[in-house]
């Protein structure tokens, strides 16, 4: 089972520098994020898309523990409009309808969201580094190319979803539901997979 898994075997990048259970514990201090704050920022996140925003490609950096990505978009003509979503180090509750969410290239880096439906959604190239995303559920959604680097995905569902060149490197994926999902390219360097389903 572990052959799916690509560099399952190989030894992850030094995360010492990275305190990301710091990350985690402020984001869930913080208020939680509304629903028309999350209808405001897909809005602009859309126009952002539409004029020109997809495809790009993400640098990470850190300072003082803390990730942070830069979103590097090579433009033909002129900049997007609009502005790109970024979820950075927020409280996601419950209460959130990301259920065919549409937000392919976001950011969510640190983010605190357990339990949440992400069914159906497009987070196609996302960065979802260092979050804590225990017990979520992602069947069918499409995220490839999306970063899971180092945060916490235990007991989460993947069924279905479309994982092709997704980054799980360091990530904590014990229990996880990978169980028809699409793992073309997708790298595993030092994740736990103890008790995945496949």
């Amino acid at each position: 089972m572990l052959e799916d898994f690509e560099l399952h075997d190989t030894k992850g990048s030094d995360r010492s520098r990275i305190n990301t259970r710091e990350m985690q514990q402020a984001a869930q201090k913080r208020s939680p994020l509304t629903v028309s704050d999350l209808r405001a920022m897909s809005s602009q996140h859309e126009l952002f898309l539409a004029t020109g925003g997809s495809g790009g490609r993400w640098k990470i950096f850190t300072t003082g523990g803390v990730v942070w990505g830069v979103y590097q978009l090579e433009t033909v003509n002129g900049q997007p409009l609009g502005k790109q979503a970024a979820f950075d180090m927020q409280h996601l509750s419950k209460d959130l309808a990301l259920q065919e969410a549409q937000l392919p290239y976001s950011s969510w880096v640190g983010c605190y969201g357990r339990q949440l439906d992400w069914s159906d959604a497009n987070l196609t190239g996302a960065l979802f580094c260092d979050a804590n995303l225990e017990r979520s559920l992602f069947p069918d959604a499409q995220l490839q190319g999306a970063d899971f680097s180092r945060a916490n995905l235990r007991y989460v569902s993947f069924m279905n979803a479309n994982l092709e060149g997704a980054d799980f490197e360091n990530a904590d994926l014990a229990g996880a539901d990978f169980r028809g999902a699409l793992l073309k390219g997708a790298r595993f360097p030092s994740a736990n997979l103890h008790n995945i389903k496949r």
